[in-house]
């Protein structure tokens, strides 16, 4: 695969994947809005406001804690590439005879 098709591979999948951050966020705002709705008539504004505001701060925490995991996978699949290449470079005998003189 050229350069070129990886980045047009590439920007096409990040087009796809803006695509669908925006529908989930459509999607995510007119469910928000129908509970809102539902909780403001059985219960009154006082009781429903604060339900929204906790639910939303419990997706945030779940979000945030997704995406720490995430970064620490990332992290660790680095360090153990590096370390495999560092493995890998001394295992050649040709580059240990090169160190040796």
């Amino acid at each position: 695969m050229t350069f070129k098709d990886q980045t047009g591979t590439a920007l096409r999948l990040t087009s796809l994947a803006a695509a669908v951050a925006l529908a989930l966020f459509v999607t995510t705002s007119f469910l928000c809005a129908a509970a809102f709705v539902f909780m403001l008539q059985k219960y009154g504004p006082r009781r429903s406001l604060p339900d929204r505001a906790g639910i939303f701060f419990v997706v945030t925490l779940i979000a945030a804690g997704c995406y720490m995991v995430r970064k620490n996978q990332v992290k660790a699949r680095v360090e153990e590439t590096a370390k495999s290449a560092v493995q890998t470079a001394l295992a050649d005998p040709m580059l240990v005879a090169a160190g040796i003189q």
